[in-house]
């Protein structure tokens, strides 16, 4: 601390000073006004899926009953690939493998979290766009991933492998795979997938106990297709919000390593 003093600086005049100042402040706004929005939506978001997944609220156009399934009785699960270390790759010409790192923390998929695979694959373990996969293990004790839901996006190659840390769920044409990807996502469900995960250091999900689930579903599936429709503009427009906060942090940081160095110089008032 003694050597603060001694630090070589050479201030802009005073009132350059005051312009910077006021050209972050309005930099800071913008960035606490989006963040703002975005935990706003998220608030919405998540009041819109208490009731719709629920029945507390209908949509326009559906009156008819809903009813309690059990996961087991939509959908088959088929766990992924077991592998050895020997065979993780992280060439790209290898075969696009999905692993627990590409799972974000209750649910969403994760790009940084992509590897290969170079070993043989079992084709009934491979997955494409739009399957709906799980998590069976979490390397952290608070659960948050382990049981939550993914649906894949467009992927590098028309199909991909699992791990065996994943679960494809592969739903009835009865019923809509976006409408199981929301439900997975609820409170219940959360709850419920952590309360059959156990291990002392990693937790490992008991799938069967898991595939037990209990969930409400309208009987049409256009009633289906429409709450998810609802929900998934929800979700696009925080990952827009997202962006758009990511955006006004960069610029702001360049702005003001230029404007604090000297290379951008603002205009004298008149």
């Amino acid at each position: 601390y003694n050597d603060f003093g001694h630090i070589p600086a050479d201030p802009p005049p005073l009132e350059q000073q005051k312009r910077i100042a006021s050209i972050m402040s309005m930099w800071n706004t913008a960035i606490e006004q989006t963040t703002k929005l975005i935990a706003a939506k998220r608030k919405l978001k998540k009041g819109l899926t208490q009731q719709l997944l629920t029945g507390k609220r209908r949509l326009p156009g559906f009156r008819d009953q809903w009813r309690e399934v059990r996961l087991k009785d939509v959908a088959r699960f088929i766990k992924g690939q077991s592998y050895t270390t020997t065979e993780y790759s992280e060439n790209d010409d290898d075969t696009y493998f999905i692993t627990l790192k590409s799972i974000g923390k209750g649910g969403g998929y994760r790009l940084d979290g992509v590897k290969y695979f170079r070993g043989v694959v079992d084709q009934s373990r491979t997955v494409r766009e739009g399957d709906l996969v799980f998590a069976n293990t979490d390397l952290a004790r608070d659960g948050k991933i382990v049981g939550a839901p993914i649906l894949l996006p467009a992927l590098p190659d028309t199909t991909a492998l699992i791990s065996m840390d994943l679960t494809r769920v592969d739903i009835k044409p009865e019923y809509s795979k976006q409408f199981l990807y929301y439900s997975l996502q609820t409170c219940h469900a959360r709850r419920y997938m952590k309360a059959r995960a156990s291990g002392s250091t990693v937790l490992h999900l008991d799938v069967r106990g898991a595939t037990k689930l209990s969930i409400s579903i309208p009987h049409a599936r256009a009633e289906q297709e429409r709450i998810a429709t609802v929900l998934g503009t929800a979700d696009r427009e925080v990952v827009l919000l997202e962006k758009k906060l990511a955006a006004f942090r960069e610029q702001k940081k360049g702005l003001m390593q230029k404007l604090l160095a000297g290379r951008v110089r603002v205009k004298e008032r008149e």
